[in-house]
């Protein structure tokens, strides 16, 4: 498993699971392709913004 909260981990095109905003407290998942990073720091605590 990659390490979301390194933005050098993510490139576009790669294939994620992600935890959409409306759907933190249960944790629901939703696969796709990472089409943009919206994160500019390269650290990010909690993981990185994509747009799939």
């Amino acid at each position: 498993m990659i390490d979301g909260r390194q933005r050098k981990n993510i490139q576009i095109g790669l294939f994620v699971e992600i935890v959409q905003k409306p759907h933190q407290r249960s944790g629901e998942l939703t696969s796709g392709k990472v089409a943009k990073i919206l994160t500019k720091s390269p650290n990010h605590p909690y993981g990185g913004t994509f747009r799939k």
